[in-house]
C-alpha cells in the first residue's frame, strides 16, 4: 500500500519527483509602423531639397512687383491708397508662392527618401509628385498666414517689423509648413493613428526653425534683412531654407513610435515546483 504526501525536508538519499514548468515569456515592445526612412536620410534628403528651392527662390523672387506708376514722390492721398493696396497684395503673393515651392520642394524631398528607404522608385516617384503638390498647398497656406501675422504685428506705416516680431510670424509661419509637411509624409505610412503624431512633429520643427533661424541670420549675415517674410541678402534665404529643411528632415521622421505588449495584469513569476515522495508501506 502506498501513500502520497508532501514533504519539506529530504534526505540527499532520496531524491524527490520535481515537475519543471516553462519560463514565463518576457513581452518584448511591438514597433509601431511609421516612417522608414529615419532622421539622417530625412535630413540628407531635405538638405538637397533645400537647395533647389533656394535657387529657385534665388533666380524668381520677388515674381510680383509693385507698379511703377505707383511709385510717385509727391503721391496724394489716393495714390497712397492704391499704393498699399498693391504692397499688400504683391507681399501676399510672394509669400505664398515664395512657402509654396519650398513647400513642394521639401515635402517631395522627403517623399523620394522615404521610397528610396523603402527600395521601391515607384513610391518615390509617386510619392514625390503626390506629396509635392500637396506641399505647395500647405506651403501657399503658410505663406498667408506669415503675411497675416506680419500686417498684424507692424506698425501703421512702417514698412518692417522688430527681431521680436520677426520671430513670432516665422514661428507661426513655419509651424503651418511643417504641420503641413508632416501630414503629407505620415499619409504615406497607411497609419491614421500615426498622423497627429507626424503633424505635431512637422509643427515641432516649423516652431524651433522659426526661433533659430532669425537670431541665426542676424547674427550670422547682419547685412541681410531678417524682417521680411522670406530674408532678402547673401545667402539668408540659403540659411533659413537650410535650417528649416534640415530640422523637418530630422524631427519628422526620426519621432518613431514604439509599444509594449500589454496584457491584462503582472506577468506572473514561475509556477512553485510540485514535489512530490512516495512511501512504501
Amino acid at each position: 500500500m502506498s501513500t502520497e504526501q508532501p514533504i519539506e525536508n529530504v534526505d540527499s538519499g532520496d531524491q524527490p519527483a520535481v515537475s519543471p514548468s516553462p519560463p514565463a515569456e518576457t513581452p518584448r515592445p511591438a514597433r509601431v509602423p511609421g516612417l522608414a526612412s529615419g532622421p539622417f536620410t530625412g535630413a540628407a534628403f531635405a538638405v538637397v531639397g533645400s537647395l533647389f528651392a533656394w535657387a529657385l527662390i534665388e533666380l524668381f523672387h520677388p515674381v510680383f512687383k509693385v507698379p511703377s506708376e505707383l511709385m510717385v514722390e509727391r503721391p496724394s492721398q489716393q495714390q497712397e491708397a492704391l499704393l498699399a493696396a498693391a504692397e499688400f497684395t504683391t507681399g501676399l503673393y510672394n509669400a505664398a508662392l515664395a512657402l509654396g515651392v519650398a513647400g513642394a520642394i521639401l515635402a517631395g524631398a522627403l517623399a523620394m527618401g522615404e521610397g528610396w528607404a523603402r527600395r521601391s522608385w515607384k513610391m518615390a516617384i509617386a510619392g514625390f509628385l503626390g506629396c509635392a503638390l500637396a506641399g505647395a498647398f500647405f506651403g501657399g497656406l503658410a505663406g498667408w498666414v506669415g503675411h497675416s501675422v506680419f500686417q498684424f504685428a507692424k506698425l501703421p506705416g512702417a514698412l518692417a517689423i522688430d527681431l521680436e516680431g520677426t520671430v513670432v510670424v516665422q514661428m507661426t509661419m513655419l509651424a503651418v509648413l511643417g504641420a503641413g509637411i508632416g501630414l503629407v509624409l505620415g499619409s504615406l505610412t497607411g497609419e491614421a493613428g500615426g498622423l497627429f503624431t507626424r503633424v505635431l512633429a512637422g509643427a515641432l520643427a516649423g516652431v524651433l526653425a522659426g526661433l533659430v533661424c532669425p537670431f541665426a541670420t542676424a547674427n550670422l549675415l547682419p547685412a541681410a534683412n531678417t524682417e521680411n517674410i522670406v530674408p532678402q541678402g547673401k545667402f539668408a534665404a540659403l540659411l533659413w531654407l537650410g535650417l528649416t529643411g534640415v530640422l523637418l528632415g530630422l524631427i519628422i521622421p526620426g519621432m518613431k513610435l514604439r509599444r509594449a505588449a500589454s496584457r491584462s495584469g503582472p506577468s506572473p513569476g514561475p509556477a512553485p515546483a510540485k514535489v512530490v515522495a512516495t512511501d512504501e508501506l
